[in-house]
């Protein structure tokens, strides 16, 4: 059978133990942000709709659906802010974010 690529042209990179644990602890991290963002982007929408769709009977219940939606993106945006700096933070130390 006759081989498309040839496997002995190229050496596999040398990584240890440590270096996959870390690199699938990073990739379980993306995967909880990008979870956690949908999940923030759902309650948002939610609140925004809310707060139209309640206008008509309780002008004081919009308004504190609209102060939970500006509360709820505020500390999105910290928690955004945050992560932004520990993925670059990794980039510092060698680890491109693209490689996760």
């Amino acid at each position: 059978m006759k081989l498309n690529y040839n496997f002995e042209a190229h050496e596999p990179p040398r990584i240890t133990e440590a270096q996959l644990q870390e690199t699938l602890k990073q990739r379980r991290l993306l995967k909880e942000t990008l979870l956690l963002l949908s999940a923030s982007l759902l309650v948002h929408l939610s609140l925004l709709l809310l707060a139209f769709l309640v206008v008509p009977y309780s002008m004081a219940a919009a308004t504190a659906c609209i102060l939970l939606f500006g509360g709820s993106l505020a500390g999105s945006g910290v928690l955004a802010v945050f992560t932004g700096r520990k993925l670059s933070g990794n980039l510092l130390h060698g680890t491109p974010v693209g490689e996760f």
